[in-house]
Parts: C-alpha cells; sequence; structure tokens
C-alpha cells in the first residue's frame, strides 16, 4: 500500500487476500511495515492489521512460496548500470507435489524529473516470459483521484505507476503449467535511458535537463521495487479420502551397511504413494537430519554419506539422497541434513566407522 500524501482524512483502510501466504501466518509470526515518506517533522501513520479467517477447507492450498526476486531499489535508465544485472531470466524448479502454481509479481515505480518523469509518471510497458508464453503487464495506475483515502494533500490524484498514495498495491498474477521439472521466468521492462543523470556526459543544467544531479525538490532517481514470486499449491490432506490419507503399512529396512564408512542406504517402503518424512536422529533422541520430506511413490532407497562437512560441524554430518526404485517423480530431500555418528568408536575424527537411527512418518 502507499501511505497518503500531506495530510489525509484522517483515517483509511485496506483489505487484502493473503490466502497464498496462509501455510506462513501460523503459530508466532513477525510482520514489518517499512514507510518512507517526505512528510516531515515528527508525523506519521499508525498501522493496525487485522487477520479475518473463512471457515473451510480449499479445493487447493499452498505449501511454499519461492522468492524469485526482491528488489527494493532497482535503477533503470542507466547504461552504466542495467538492471539486467539484478534481474535475469531463468530455470526454477518445481516440487513434484505441486498440482497448480502461480507467479506473482508487485512492482511500483518511483522517481520524477527524469526523462519522460519516469519512473513514478511514466507508463514504460514490463513483459513476462513464461516458458514460450509471453505476457504484457498493464501496471499503470489511473484511478488514483477515487480511493479509501480521498482528499489528501499535494498532487495525489495524479496517476502513477501501480501505486497511489492511500490505496492498496496489487500484485500481478499468472497461472504457471506444472507437471514438469521447471519453468523458464523472465521480466523485463521496455528500453529506456535516462538522460537527466548525474553521469550523463551530454546532460547539462538548464538546457537538456531542468537539473542533472539529483535532489529532494524534485529530481529523484527513477527507480522500481518490485518482488516476484511462485506460489505452489496442492490439494489438502483434510480434503482427501482418508483411506488414502496414510499407508497401511510402512516397512524402513535396516541401514546396509552399519556400522558404515562412507556410506549407507535405508530401503523404506509404503503400500501407496503418499506424503512421507525420513529423520535421522543422534543417541539423545535428537532430529538431526532429515533425509525425505516430500511425496513418494511408494518403494525408494535413502542414502546417507558422510561428507566433508564433518571437519566444520563439532559432529559429522551426513548427506541424504533419496533414490525411488521405479521412475515415478519425488521431490529432492532437503541438501546440507546432518547427524550425529556412533561415537561408542572413539574420536569422532578418528572413527572409521558409524551407525545411526532412524524412523518414518508417512501420511
Amino acid at each position: 500500500w502507499g501511505p497518503p500524501y500531506g495530510t489525509g482524512p484522517g483515517e483509511c483502510g485496506w483489505e487484502f487476500d493473503v490466502s497464498d501466504y496462509s501455510h506462513l501466518l501460523r503459530g508466532e509470526v513477525i510482520l514489518s511495515s517499512y514507510i518512507e515518506t517526505w512528510i516531515g517533522d515528527d508525523r506519521g501513520w499508525q498501522v493496525t492489521a487485522d487477520f479475518h479467517f473463512t471457515s473451510g477447507v480449499p479445493e487447493l492450498e499452498p505449501f511454499e512460496v519461492l522468492p524469485l526476486w526482491d528488489l527494493g531499489h532497482l535503477v533503470i535508465g542507466d547504461s552504466s548500470n542495467p538492471y539486467s544485472q539484478y534481474l535475469s531470466g531463468r530455470n526454477w524448479a518445481l516440487p513434484a507435489e505441486a498440482e497448480a502454481a502461480r507467479l506473482r509479481i508487485t512492482t511500483t515505480g518511483h522517481g520524477q524529473g527524469n526523462t519522460d518523469n519516469a519512473a513514478e509518471f511514466s507508463d514504460l510497458e514490463h513483459y513476462v516470459l513464461l516458458d514460450f508464453n509471453m505476457q504484457t503487464l498493464n501496471l499503470w495506475r489511473d484511478d488514483c483521484n477515487v480511493n479509501p483515502c480521498s482528499g489528501q494533500g499535494g498532487n495525489w490524484w495524479y496517476g502513477r505507476f501501480n501505486w497511489c498514495p492511500g490505496s492498496s498495491v496489487p500484485a500481478w498474477t499468472s497461472d504457471v503449467p506444472v507437471g514438469q521439472d521447471s519453468v523458464f521466468v523472465d521480466y523485463w521492462f521496455e528500453s529506456y535511458d535516462n538522460h537527466c543523470r548525474p553521469n550523463n556526459p551530454d546532460c547539462i543544467s538548464g538546457q537538456t535537463c531542468t537539473d542533472c544531479n539529483y535532489n529532494s525538490t524534485g529530481h529523484t532517481e527513477p527507480i522500481y521495487s518490485t518482488v516476484g514470486q511462485l506460489v505452489f499449491y496442492r490439494t489438502p490432506v483434510s480434503a482427501v479420502d482418508p483411506a488414502r490419507q496414510r499407508p497401511s503399512t510402512s516397512t524402513l529396512g535396516a541401514a546396509w551397511p552399519n556400522p558404515f564408512n562412507p556410506g549407507t542406504q535405508l530401503p523404506l517402503e509404503l503400500d501407496r504413494a503418499a506424503r512421507a518424512r525420513l529423520a535421522v536422529y543422534n543417541l539423545l533422541g535428537e532430529r538431526v537430519a532429515l533425509l525425505v520430506d516430500g511425496w513418494l511413490p511408494g518403494t525408494v532407497e535413502a542414502r546417507g554419506r558422510a561428507g566433508s562437512e564433518r571437519r566444520k560441524h563439532k559432529r559429522p554430518a551426513l548427506r541424504g539422497q533419496c533414490r525411488p526404485r521405479d521412475s515415478a517423480r519425488m521431490s529432492r530431500p532437503r541438501r546440507g541434513a546432518g547427524t550425529s555418528i556412533d561415537r561408542s568408536h572413539g574420536s569422532p575424527q578418528r572413527s572409521r566407522s558409524r551407525s545411526i537411527n532412524t524412523c518414518v512418518d508417512a501420511w
């Protein structure tokens, strides 16, 4: 949301749908709000946030938000500092259990007194490429004269790039194809060159531009504040047939070899595909590694290996890799998972054999 300009009507309110972040808004969560303003002296705003919940089970629930970029001060129009070095296209891995995905982009333009009065008052075109599908983002706001904080000071009613003083900032969204290993995402803007900048040798104050130097009165650097995220969804566990929620049987075979040096294998069998978690515990009963946490096709082998991290930590570490015995897809385990070793053989630095304790939970 954008703070009101000057003196507003005294109190304003906005409503946002934050369902995409419901899996993060659990337990104790710290939220922060940053306001940058020219209001002056010790005046400001008091922000109150209330959450309202609607009961029921959604058709699909979000389970992961993947940050793609978070750039609060992305300079545009400066050939010596191209934005492409901070924002460029790349492939992003898709979770195997994702049944749907959505791309969210929130971008606002700030700065004035530049070529085309960018980036606050310039309607440059923005583009997104999702695999082979290119889309144009229509982000210009021409409704600033009608918002919950009507009746402000200054030029609050002028159109702006995707924000208005005293109004909420909408996110641009697009469905993302799933059922593949990855998706290519690229985001870029219409070509733009700001001639009114301090490092432009052809800029002459009072002639080519009003002022070539940035100041706090009417010429500020043209920037975008932009955030990109991928949100992944799956069927809620409570919405699945109870008979399918948990496998009838699950078998975790003994680690072989055990003791081991440097690696071991743990066969895991489920009578049906399900979400499962395979953890490693030390001799004190503390969980110190998570080898598997995701959707499994049925029968897999989890492999643990004592890695080079043992020189960096007080206790040697295991690296887990989960490989399905069939061709079904599954999610990768977390990298860098660590566990302790059996110290009954002496110093961990010198031990040639290692033993582990494991458990499995499927649901």
